[in-house]
């Protein structure tokens, strides 16, 4: 395995890959997850690898989402029904939030 990892390097250092690396004479930063409760770490780090925000976070940029829209709509019908769908995502949220904390 490692004449495989070696050719691979060596393909990599004569295309010119390994010339400019992201963190060239800085040290690399090391994310904190200490706030992260030790239980969901591993899952969290493998949806930020695959580029996927935890569900709380999805939660969220979907209420900020909504309410942007809540502003912009002049349709009372539309305003309820915005309304009504901000607070019950905020309560799914906030439900998350506690259930998190309290693990």
């Amino acid at each position: 395995m490692s004449t495989f990892v070696d050719q691979l390097l060596a393909a990599a250092a004569r295309n010119g890959d390994l010339d400019n690396p992201k963190y060239k004479g800085e040290p690399i930063p090391i994310d904190d997850d200490s706030h992260i409760h030790p239980e969901l770490r591993m899952t969290y780090r493998i949806l930020k690898g695959a580029g996927i925000a935890p569900p709380e976070v999805e939660t969220m940029k979907a209420i900020r989402a909504l309410q942007d829209e809540l502003a912009t709509t002049t349709d009372p019908a539309r305003q309820d029904e915005l309304t009504r769908t901000i607070l019950r995502e905020q309560s799914v949220l906030k439900l998350r939030m506690e259930k998190i904390a309290n693990r």
